[in-house]
């Protein structure tokens, strides 16, 4: 049975770590510990997961105490972007796999990429699996029972809305690894080119990004929008050559359905599938591509670059009478 520690199993407002944990738990993992920022978060999280899921563990305040202390196998990382990487090159160090929220990392560096294959190629040399929490291509299955044969067609167009509850830039930090990894589980790694993004408001809370991604079989234009939603459940959708599926969520269930084509289909969680497929790898032994790792994050810069200076669409002129 596997060891893990988890990083951020606390849901404040949109973290993903308390799903992550539960399904690592009901996969057969054993949670061994949850690292948080103070005794009263870590203590409020380890009463959630004992009385919803059932699972017991330690919490820590320090990362180097937990792994000191659990020794495990695996680590989840759910925090803050900013911390990603820190504790990622602490994960390699102690010679863990780890699975961690998207992006893998974000900040200041002078050649991002070099960084990232850095980060990668420490855990490759370890022989440890590095995985992202993108788990947007796990609904690809469901995607074709709504659209049968859509997948078979060269790509020629993509489109993705997704509703972060953040505004601006951070958005894309937010959002757009989705749109790339559902990319690169079509036609695989590829190239952000020409990057255009503009606002759609004036409060920069809906953003419309275009670009050509350029892959080994050609090239496809891709459009996503990012609207801010505070609240759940935020809406959702994608589009591969024209045909669309709408996500709908029945709450307080969390049942996921995708709609299209007059259908309804029911989609098997994301998370728990990607849980299940890190899990899988481990046994395999079978690391990720790492050229996605590594192009997931030049894709990023890319778009954060183009958003960044993205300027706001004039609003419509508001209507008048027409003079006497």
């Amino acid at each position: 049975m596997l060891k893990v520690v988890v990083i951020g199993a606390r849901r404040a407002r949109q973290g993903i770590g308390e799903f992550v944990t539960r399904w690592l738990h009901e996969a057969g993992a054993s949670i061994a510990g949850v690292v948080g920022t103070e005794p009263e978060t870590i203590s409020e999280t380890q009463d959630n997961l004992a009385s919803r899921y059932g699972i017991r563990c330690r919490g820590y305040v320090c990362l180097d105490v937990a792994l000191e202390t659990e020794r495990p196998d695996v680590v989840a990382i759910c925090s803050p972007i900013r911390f990603h990487r820190e504790q990622l090159l602490k994960c390699a160090e102690a010679g863990v796999h780890c699975l961690c929220e998207k992006p893998l990392w974000w900040g200041d560096a002078e050649d991002r990429r070099a960084e990232t294959e850095s980060i990668v190629d420490a855990f490759r040399g370890n022989d440890r699996i590095l995985q992202t929490i993108t788990q947007w291509p796990f609904t690809l299955p469901a995607f074709d029972a709504v659209w049968p044969g859509v997948r078979d067609e060269p790509l020629e167009t993509f489109e993705m809305r997704l509703s972060p509850i953040t505004r601006g830039p951070r958005m894309l930090l937010d959002s757009v690894s989705h749109p790339i990894s559902l990319l690169q589980g079509l036609v695989g790694v590829g190239f952000v080119e020409q990057p255009e993004a503009r606002y759609i408001d004036g409060d920069r809370g809906d953003l419309e990004i275009g670009f050509d991604y350029r892959h080994a079989r050609g090239l496809a234009r891709a459009t996503c929008r990012f609207t801010t939603c505070e609240e759940p459940p935020r809406p959702a959708s994608y589009a591969v050559n024209g045909r669309k599926v709408e996500r709908e969520i029945d709450l307080p269930a969390y049942e996921i359905y995708f709609c299209g084509n007059g259908k309804r289909v029911p989609v098997e969680d994301p998370v728990k599938c990607l849980v299940g497929d890190f899990l899988a790898r481990i046994e395999r032994n079978e690391a990720p591509d790492r050229r996605e790792l590594i192009e997931s994050i030049v894709n990023l810069e890319a778009l954060h670059v183009a958003g960044s200076a993205a300027s706001t669409q004039p609003a419509a002129p508001a209507e008048t009478d027409p003079a006497p």
